[in-house]
């Protein structure tokens, strides 16, 4: 170590300079840095998942509606009991499953079906008679009752 008055040698740990007397401030000790952990991440909460049945009753619901055009009456009730299924469980799960809005697209999307297809069967019937009831029951079942290859319908 060296004076930095006088710039001559002085031995470790001294508290005055030999040759010219000025008195050295202890060197502090050179401390290796402390590793701080990182912070943990915050808790999230419980994980939430959507409810399939809302799913399910939404699928339900849109394809009654679009590709039946109101005449698909099964797949309308099925979204209506699905959707009604779907928001009991969510709402009975405290928060762990959510999908309430897909359940009450499904629950709304399938009575428009259900209700249109029932105006549709009542005015074939009242147009036809007897005959108009035996002609509207197998709208309702239709796209289950098709063959699924094309070139058979002839």
């Amino acid at each position: 170590m060296f004076c930095p008055n006088c710039g001559a040698t002085v031995p470790e740990g001294a508290a005055e300079c030999e040759s010219c007397g000025t008195r050295l401030a202890p060197v502090p000790a050179i401390e290796a840095p402390v590793a701080v952990p990182a912070p943990a991440p915050a808790y999230a909460g419980p994980a939430v998942e959507t409810s399939g049945l809302a799913i399910a009753s939404m699928i339900l619901g849109v394809v009654s509606l679009v590709a039946g055009g109101g005449m698909l009456l099964i797949p309308g009730v099925i979204a209506l009991v699905l959707g009604y299924m779907a928001r009991t469980q969510i709402r009975e799960s405290g928060g762990a499953v959510k999908g309430d809005e897909l359940a009450l697209v499904g629950m709304i999307t399938g009575g428009i079906s259900l209700t249109l297809g029932l105006f549709a069967c009542v005015w074939v019937v009242f147009g036809l008679g007897i005959a108009g009831v035996f002609s509207c029951l197998p709208l309702c079942f239709l796209p289950f009752m098709a063959p699924s290859d094309p070139s058979s319908w002839d």
